[in-house]
C-alpha cells in the first residue's frame, strides 16, 4: 500500500536561506487566522516541493472542516447540491466522467477563498457520487504558510491534501517576484525548473481526462488602484498552454468568502472550450474581470492585459 503525503522536489532545490526568501513572497497571505511557518525543510517537507501526492479525505469530513473554516460554506454546498447552482455542477461532473478535464479558474484572492472555491465543489461533486482526480496549483509561497485548527498549526499543504490527489507549486511570474531579493540570490533556470515540471506534469494529467483543478490564473493577489479599481494580472503563457489543453475545459469561478457574512461564491457560465490565446485573455481574464464587477456592488474591475501593455503603475 502506498504511502501519503508523496514529496516530488526538482533537481535543484533551493537552500534553508534561499527558501527564507521565498517565503516572503506569501507575505500577503499571512493575515488574520494564516500565519507564516518557520522555514524548515525538514520538517516541513512541502518547502521547495514542486509536486505532493495526497490521499484526500473523505467528503463528509472535509465537510466538516469547511464548516468549521467557514460556517456559511454550509450555505454554498447546499446551492452547489440541489439550489441554482445543482445543474452546473451536474454539468462539471458530467465532463469529468466523458474524461474531460477541469480548470477551475478564480481571480486570486487570499489562500482561504482559493481553497474554499476548491473544496466546495470537490466536495459537491463527491457527495452527489462522482468519480474524479482533485489538484490544485498555487505559489511555492504557500508551502511556507499554516493556519491553526483546534490548537495546532497545520501547514497549508496538509489542508489542500486533504481535497486533493495532487498539489503543484509554481514560483509565481509577477512583478513582485521580479523586483524580490530571491531572484537576486537564486539563478533564472532554479525558479524556471519546477515552473517547467509543473506545467510538463499538469498538461500530462490534464490528457488522461477526469482532473478538477483550480488555478488562481492572475498570478498575484487583487492590486488595489488609486481609483480603488480592483487590477487583475495578465495570464501568462503558462498557464495559457493549460487551459488550451485539447481535453480540458474552462469552468471560470468567483470567490469572495472569507470575512463576509453573505459569502459569494459563483459558477459562472459553461465550462468553455479555449482555443487560442487571444480566447484565453479575452473569455477568461477579461471575462472574469466582468464577473468580479459583476459579483460584486460598486466594484470597478480592470484586466491588465498584456497584449495592450497594460501594467499596474499605470493606474496607481
Amino acid at each position: 500500500m502506498e504511502e501519503f503525503p508523496q514529496y516530488h522536489y526538482p533537481k535543484n532545490r533551493l537552500d534553508k536561506r534561499q527558501l527564507e526568501l521565498a517565503a516572503d513572497l506569501s507575505s500577503s497571505h499571512a493575515v488574520g487566522i494564516i500565519q507564516p511557518l518557520e522555514v524548515d525543510p525538514e520538517k516541513y517537507p512541502a518547502m521547495g516541493a514542486w509536486r505532493v501526492d495526497s490521499k484526500p479525505i473523505a467528503p463528509e469530513d472535509l465537510e466538516r472542516i469547511a464548516h468549521d473554516v467557514y460556517p456559511p460554506s454550509d450555505g454554498v454546498l447546499e446551492d452547489l447540491q440541489t439550489g441554482r447552482q445543482a445543474e452546473k455542477i451536474h454539468r462539471i461532473g458530467e465532463l469529468l466522467t466523458s474524461k474531460h478535464s477541469i480548470i477551475n479558474t478564480i481571480p486570486h484572492s487570499s489562500i482561504s477563498d482559493i481553497g474554499l472555491a476548491h473544496g466546495l465543489p470537490v466536495i459537491a461533486l463527491r457527495k452527489l457520487g462522482y468519480k474524479f482526480r482533485s489538484g490544485m496549483v498555487v505559489s511555492q509561497g504557500v508551502t511556507m504558510l499554516g493556519r491553526e485548527y483546534h490548537g495546532l498549526m497545520i501547514p497549508v499543504p496538509d489542508y489542500l491534501g486533504y481535497m486533493c490527489d495532487t498539489s503543484w507549486y509554481v514560483y509565481p511570474k509577477t512583478d513582485k517576484t521580479a523586483s524580490s531579493e530571491l531572484v537576486e540570490e537564486v539563478s533564472e533556470e532554479m525558479l524556471k525548473e519546477p515552473n517547467g515540471l509543473v506545467k510538463t506534469d499538469m498538461l500530462a494529467q490534464q490528457g488522461e481526462g477526469g482532473w478538477f483543478i483550480t488555478s488562481a490564473v492572475n498570478a498575484t493577489s487583487y492590486i488595489r488602484g488609486k481609483n480603488d479599481e480592483h487590477l487583475l494580472a495578465g495570464i501568462t503563457s503558462g498557464t495559457i498552454e493549460t487551459v488550451m489543453e485539447e481535453r480540458t475545459r474552462v469552468q471560470k469561478s468567483i470567490a469572495e468568502m472569507m470575512g463576509r457574512e453573505q459569502p459569494i461564491f459563483e459558477l459562472c457560465d459553461e465550462p468553455l472550450n479555449i482555443k487560442t490565446a487571444d480566447e484565453a485573455h479575452d473569455l477568461i481574464g477579461h471575462g472574469m474581470a466582468h464577473d468580479l464587477q459583476r459579483a460584486i456592488s460598486g466594484a470597478r474591475v480592470i484586466y491588465l492585459d498584456p497584449r495592450r501593455g497594460m501594467r499596474a503603475e499605470n493606474f496607481q
